[in-house]
């Protein structure tokens, strides 16, 4: 049983909400010092980036 200092119950749902809005903060973080880092913003490649194909047997 968890309550809250002030005798109100916490409930399983905003335990979870609250998890998914820390996890997205801390994801944020992570791409900004990403984008200061490499310089690429968003998810995209870089333009002229192709995947390296290994031959095949």
């Amino acid at each position: 049983h968890l309550s809250w200092g002030e005798g109100r119950q916490l409930s399983l749902r905003r335990l979870v909400c609250d998890l998914i809005e820390e996890y997205g903060r801390h994801t944020g973080h992570a791409d900004l010092l990403r984008e200061a880092v490499d310089g690429r913003v968003g998810e995209d490649p870089p333009a002229g980036w192709h995947p390296v194909s290994t031959p095949t047997a």
